[in-house]
């Protein structure tokens, strides 16, 4: 997502270029939930506490240069530790699972509509909806996660998106899943369009949902 470089997450949007589910052959259900990754300006502030304090953070420009500056003093890029990390620094115990379900029951949700881009340049225009296949669960909530007290037990492995002419696109789930979309704290009802049946969730009853591809 785009933070559009202000602090509050209400004028948050998907960028222009984020990948778009479900997946090309499988049809997967994805993204699992999206998070800020566009114009991230927070590289390495040298000098500062944790330059100090954590030296061995700083990622050395080898990785990503060839220009021959290898020293620290020349690096530009610091490494601090990711979502997932954080949950299982707090909980050892927590399984993949675990981390998945309590990352993504957390996370913030996004209304539905339509956001638009520009490009300077062209002038051309660019649409993204927040639909399932976009947003999935919606936007990471670090803080949220920390805090949950939620230890979902079975499997949360991702269903899979199936079109049928005469209910339109649903979610299949493999046997002993679904326990965050299915029971509906992630994507229940209330978040996926349509009515339910015994074994799927509809998402839209237009026909000729195209699976394949992204947007």
């Amino acid at each position: 997502m785009s933070s559009r470089s202000t602090l509050p997450v209400g004028d948050d949007k998907m960028a222009s270029y984020s990948s778009k589910g479900p997946t090309n052959i499988d049809h997967i259900v994805k993204p699992d939930l999206v998070a800020p990754g566009n114009r991230i300006l927070l590289l390495r502030i040298k000098n500062s506490y944790l330059d100090k304090a954590y030296e061995e953070n700083i990622v050395p420009s080898a990785a990503y240069s060839a220009s021959g500056n290898h020293g620290n003093g020349n690096a530009s890029y610091f490494q601090l530790s990711g979502a997932a990390a954080l949950l299982i620094q707090k909980n050892p115990a927590l399984t993949p699972d675990q981390v998945k379900a309590i990352l993504m029951k957390t996370a913030n949700r996004l209304p539905q509509g339509t956001s638009t881009a520009v490009d300077p340049n062209s002038g051309t225009q660019y649409h993204v909806t927040n639909d399932i296949f976009t947003v999935g669960a919606g936007l990471l909530n670090v803080s949220g996660a920390l805090a949950s007290q939620d230890l979902i037990t079975g499997s949360v492995v991702s269903p899979t998106a199936v079109y049928n002419a005469a209910i339109g696109v649903s979610l299949q789930f493999p046997t002993g899943s679904g326990i965050v979309w299915g029971s509906g704290i992630v994507w229940g009802s209330n978040i996926v369009w349509g009515s339910n049946t015994p074994s799927s969730q509809v998402l839209s009853d237009r026909p000729k949902r195209r699976l394949s591809g992204k947007s």
